[in-house]
Order: C-alpha cells, then sequence, then structure tokens
C-alpha cells in the first residue's frame, strides 16, 4: 500500500483537505508515512505523549518527564518558602500547646517530622532561586505546564513562550532544577 501511495508523485504533498478526493487513502498514507505533507499540518499527537522522536542522533525514542502538576511542587520558589515557614511556624504552635501526656509524645512527633519535610522544601526552594540550571538544546515539542501534552489540552492552554520558541530552535535556557521549572529561554543564533 505505502509503495503503491508513494509512486503517486504529488501524494506526499497533499493537504489535510484533499481527504475529499483520496477519502481513506490519505490516512493510510498518513500512518505509513507517505504523506508527510497531511501529517505536518494536522496536530497527529495521540497514544504516549512522553514518548518523542528527537530529529537528532538518527531519530532515535527520548523519554520526556514532565513535572508533576498541582499542589507545592508546581507553585514558585518564594512561596513554596512562605508555606513551608508557615507550616514549622504552625506546627510548633500545636506542638506547644498544652496536651495530655499521650498526646504530647505524638504531637510533638508529627511536628517534628512535618518540620523536617517543609525544612528540606525550603532548602530546595532556596537552591532553586540560588542556583538555577543552565542547559542547552534543541526544542522537541512545547507542552505548557498543566496539560497533558495531547493535542486538544495543548491547544486550549495560552503559553506564555510558545510564541518565542518553536519545535526544531535550538535554546539557551535557565530553569529551576529541582521543580524543573523553565525561567528563561533564548533561542541561539543559528
Amino acid at each position: 500500500m505505502a509503495r503503491w501511495l508513494r509512486a503517486h508523485e504529488s501524494f506526499a504533498d497533499l493537504p489535510p483537505a484533499s481527504v475529499t478526493v483520496w477519502d481513506s487513502y490519505l490516512a493510510y498514507g498518513v500512518a505509513l508515512g507517505a504523506a508527510p505533507g497531511a501529517a505536518a499540518i494536522v496536530d497527529l499527537r495521540v497514544g504516549q505523549v512522553d514518548v518523542i522522536r528527537s530529529p537528532l542522533g538518527g531519530g532515535r525514542i527520548v523519554r520526556v518527564r514532565y513535572p508533576r502538576t498541582g499542589g507545592l511542587k508546581s507553585a514558585g520558589a518564594g512561596l513554596r518558602i512562605v508555606c513551608a515557614v508557615s507550616g514549622i511556624a504552625l506546627a510548633a504552635a500545636i506542638a506547644t500547646r498544652d496536651l495530655p501526656g499521650w498526646a504530647t509524645i505524638a504531637v510533638a512527633a508529627l511536628a517534628g517530622l512535618l518540620s523536617l519535610r517543609w525544612a528540606y522544601r525550603i532548602v530546595r526552594s532556596l537552591a532553586d532561586l540560588l542556583r538555577p540550571a543552565r542547559i542547552s538544546g534543541q526544542v522537541l515539542r512545547i507542552v505548557p505546564f498543566g496539560t497533558v501534552g495531547d493535542a486538544e489540552s495543548t491547544n486550549r492552554a495560552s503559553p506564555r513562550r510558545a510564541g518565542m520558541l518553536r519545535p526544531g530552535d535550538v535554546v539557551d535556557a535557565r530553569v529551576q532544577p529541582w521543580t524543573k521549572r523553565l525561567i528563561s529561554a533564548a533561542p541561539l543564533p543559528r
């Protein structure tokens, strides 16, 4: 089938609207790689969104780990620090209350564990603020934070930097290593 479709000279350059003439053959052509013109125009990202074929290195498969959304991990470093300090203060206030003997030990242990966790968040957030990482590489896909990376949710979102960067651009970026948050990105001259 692919050989037969490729035998038509103009088939590779057909737009998606040519489905009115070519019917299901255009879909077969896209699936078999014989209609790259139609595939490039229509966003056909379906299935796994965490697997991308890299244009570098002979088209090897690259697995992408998207940061988790929601919770304090998706918040800015400043907000994470404020929440952690507030949590430590609240835990200290509860732990110092006059409680029955058995509850004092349990509350103090819980407050201590939570304070350690919040202290860890403060240290990591400060590291994100004070020592952002600098990376450079090729943009494979732009997925706005908070979307799942599929075509529908990516099109609904309004990314701030999407107008500036495009897949295929080589960029120099500053990121926060712990949260994988993009601080700034600039295309490198070609």
